[in-house]
């Protein structure tokens, strides 16, 4: 069985989320993956013990796939097409930075 919790830093209570991941760990052969944002009070309490091993990934990476995800929409969106280089560049350049290194491919099924 397989856990995968995406956002965890998102959480009101982070903390307790992690606490029963731990519990579910410890009580059943599940694997479980979560998914953060870097902060202090998660780090703490994921290296409270030796079960977790971490993967971080770096923001400069993530800011290159949504530059790559930004140029492919503005090149193939019939809406966006017809926007003059410039501009494209200005958004790509604002839409990176604020993104504060997060991604979020959202798709619809039709």
């Amino acid at each position: 069985m397989f856990i995968i919790v995406d956002g965890l830093d998102e959480c009101l209570s982070s903390v307790d989320v992690v606490s029963a991941l731990f519990r579910c760990l410890r009580q059943s052969s599940v694997n479980v993956m979560a998914i953060s944002r870097r902060e202090r009070e998660i780090e703490i309490s994921l290296t409270s013990t030796q079960e977790v091993r971490g993967l971080e990934i770096q923001d400069k990476s993530v800011e290159t796939d949504i530059g790559v995800y930004i140029d492919w929409r503005l090149s193939r969106d019939e809406g966006l097409k017809t926007i003059k280089k410039n501009l494209k560049q200005d958004i790509k350049a604002k839409l990176v930075k604020s993104s504060d290194g997060m991604y979020c491919l959202q798709t619809s099924v039709h």
